[in-house]
C-alpha cells in the first residue's frame, strides 16, 4: 500500500478528539463536553475520534486481508499488530506503574487478586479495569487503570469477522457485501432515531464502530461507487441530525 497518505494525520486527529473527552471525564466534568452539549448529550468528541480510528482500521485491516496469501498469514498480521504491544502494556501497568501508583503496601498489592487477574487484559478477550489501590481515592472521578484498552476485544472480534467474510468468499461478492453492510447501518440509524441513549449503551456502540470498520474495508476495497458512498453516508447522516435536532421524535423501541 502507497505510504504517502493522510491516515497519520487522521489517527492523530482522532486521539487528540480522544483525549480531549477524556480530559472533561478524568476530572469528573463530562457534561461540560463541547460537542456533548451541543447534540444535548447525544455524542462526544471522543465518539468521533472513534468512528475514525474504526474506519481506518477497517480500511487497513481489509486490505490486508485481501493481499495475504492465506488465513494463516493474514492471522499472524493481526496477531503481531496487536499482542506484542499488548503484552508489553499489560506487564508494565502491573509490575511497574501498579506498584508505583498504588496506595497499598507491595504486600498487599501483589497478593490482591484484581492484581493477577488483570494479567488477563492481555489476552485482548477478558479485559480489566482494576488494579488494586490505584486511581481509588476521591481524589480521582475515574477509578478505571487503561480504560482505553476496551476497544481491543471488539478490534479482535473485528478482525475475526473479516475473516469469516475471507474465507467464505463474501469479501468478493460486491452486490452482497454492500446489501448487508446496508441493511447494518440503517438498521443502526434507526435505532438511534428510537431510542434517545442507544449511543450511549455499550453493546449499541460497538455496533456502530462496526459499521464504521466495515464501511472502510468496503471502501479499500474499490467495490462501492463514490456515488452509493455520497447517499449511504449522507442519508444516515441526515436523519441522525433530524433525531439530534428533534426534528424526528419517534419510539420504535
Amino acid at each position: 500500500m502507497n505510504h504517502n497518505n493522510n491516515f497519520n494525520f487522521l489517527r492523530i486527529f482522532a486521539a487528540v478528539l480522544v483525549c480531549i473527552t477524556h480530559s472533561y471525564a478524568v476530572t469528573g466534568n463530562a457534561i461540560s463536553e463541547s460537542l456533548h452539549q451541543i447534540t444535548n448529550g447525544y455524542f462526544y468528541l471522543s465518539s468521533v475520534g472513534l468512528y475514525i480510528f474504526f474506519f481506518t482500521s477497517g480500511y487497513l485491516v481489509s486490505y490486508s486481508a485481501a493481499t495475504s496469501k492465506s488465513p494463516r498469514i493474514y492471522l499472524q498480521k493481526r496477531a503481531l499488530r496487536i499482542y506484542p504491544a499488548l503484552v508489553i502494556v499489560v506487564l508494565l501497568s502491573v509490575f511497574i506503574a501498579g506498584p508505583l501508583l498504588t496506595t497499598y503496601s507491595s504486600a498487599k498489592y501483589f497478593t490482591a487478586a484484581d492484581t493477577w487477574k488483570y494479567l488477563w487484559t492481555a489476552t485482548g478477550l477478558r479485559i480489566r479495569f482494576r488494579l488494586p489501590g490505584v486511581f481509588e481515592t476521591p481524589l480521582f472521578a475515574m477509578t478505571g487503570f487503561n480504560g482505553s484498552l476496551w476497544s481491543i476485544k471488539l478490534e479482535l472480534e473485528l478482525y475475526a469477522l473479516l475473516l469469516v467474510l475471507m474465507v467464505s468468499g463474501i469479501l468478493k461478492k460486491r452486490r452482497l457485501l454492500l446489501t448487508l453492510l446496508s441493511i447494518l447501518i440503517i438498521g443502526c440509524v434507526l435505532l438511534n432515531i428510537g431510542s434517545q441513549h442507544f449511543i450511549l449503551i455499550p453493546d449499541h456502540k460497538n455496533l456502530l464502530l462496526a459499521c464504521s470498520f466495515l464501511f472502510g474495508g468496503i471502501m479499500q476495497t474499490k467495490f462501492i461507487s463514490k456515488k452509493y458512498a455520497i447517499y449511504l453516508l449522507t442519508g444516515s447522516g441526515t436523519l441522525l441530525f433530524a433525531r439530534l435536532t428533534g426534528l424526528i421524535r419517534i419510539n420504535i423501541m
